[in-house]
């Protein structure tokens, strides 16, 4: 692939793809306010249900009472995601399936309460995060220009999927209709979330670069296989003790395919290798710790 001639096609793909989490980056900063129920309400027990702990005007008038619920596996993709993420354009009427000592019925709100802005979105988060996360999709973009291949392309999607917020790109796109915005935030949720930890197990395995050895290359199959299956696992409803498990599994296959890069590099490699494993371990494990601590 370092043969390619300095305008050939295969160049350019990389830096778009960092290019593309630039402008998510961009966008999640960027967006109008957003809108929620007119309501008090907390998260049931393993996120099946809404609780309404205090129900609003509209709500009450349609003789919601404290504790009824929110049926959350009834819902839409995309109403979940404006409820309980992102936040829906003002005024917005939603049909939620709700339970509670009257019986399960649909009751109709708008979203007439400003959506608290994520924790995330702070001016030092801004300037202590979200900068140097931008330096480095700009680092990975020359690097993807220079060394195209799979290394460097998991290595991104780690940095952009690992660091940006996938609720305000939702909250950015609320508006959009339904299959949309689920067509645009469901695959970016995967890679926003546990997904980050899991592919860069594919980096770790190839270091210090894409030139395996013959015998290296049947353990790559086997990591890349494990990865392309983790995301589709991903994709599937569990609970928050399976999100935990798949966490710690995730890491401890970084670990591994860290360690057997070290185990077949050649001798002139190997300090390179240690280096990146040691930033691996930072990195990769760490924010898997990060996520487990939010899971819990």
């Amino acid at each position: 692939m370092n043969s390619l001639g300095p305008f050939a096609p295969q160049r350019f793909l990389l830096p778009a793809f960092s290019v593309l989490w630039l402008v998510l980056l961009a966008v999640s900063w960027f967006h109008a306010p957003t809108y929620a129920l007119d309501a008090q309400m907390k998260i049931g027990k393993q996120g099946r249900t809404l609780v309404i702990e205090s129900p609003g005007p509209d709500l009450a008038r349609a003789g919601v009472k404290p504790g009824d619920a929110i049926d959350v596996p009834r819902l839409s993709f995309a109403d979940n995601t404006r409820l309980l993420y992102a936040g829906a354009p003002r005024g917005m009427l939603f049909e939620l399936p709700v339970r509670g000592v009257s019986g399960d019925r649909i009751v109709s709100a708008r979203a007439t309460r400003v959506f608290p802005a994520p924790k995330a979105a702070t001016p030092l988060k801004f300037w202590t995060e979200d900068v140097p996360l931008a330096l480095s999709l700009v680092l990975a973009a020359f690097l993807g220009y220079r060394r195209p291949g799979i290394m460097i392309a998991a290595l991104i999607l780690f940095i952009g999927g690992g660091g940006i917020n996938w609720n305000r790109v939702a909250a950015a796109v609320t508006s959009w209709p339904d299959w949309l915005l689920s067509l645009t935030c469901k695959p970016l949720a995967l890679v926003c979330t546990i997904f980050p930890v899991l592919v860069l197990a594919s980096f770790a395995i190839r270091l210090p670069g894409d030139e395996p050895s013959p015998e290296k290359r049947r353990v790559i199959r086997i990591v890349d296989s494990v990865v392309i299956l983790g995301f589709v696992v991903e994709g599937m409803p569990y609970s928050a003790t399976l999100s935990a498990i798949y966490l710690v599994f995730s890491a401890l296959l970084v670990i591994a395919a860290a360690m057997l890069s070290l185990r077949y590099a050649r001798p002139v490699d190997r300090a390179r290798v240690a280096v990146v494993f040691a930033a691996v371990m930072i990195g990769g494990v760490g924010y898997a710790a990060d996520m487990l601590v939010a899971i819990f």
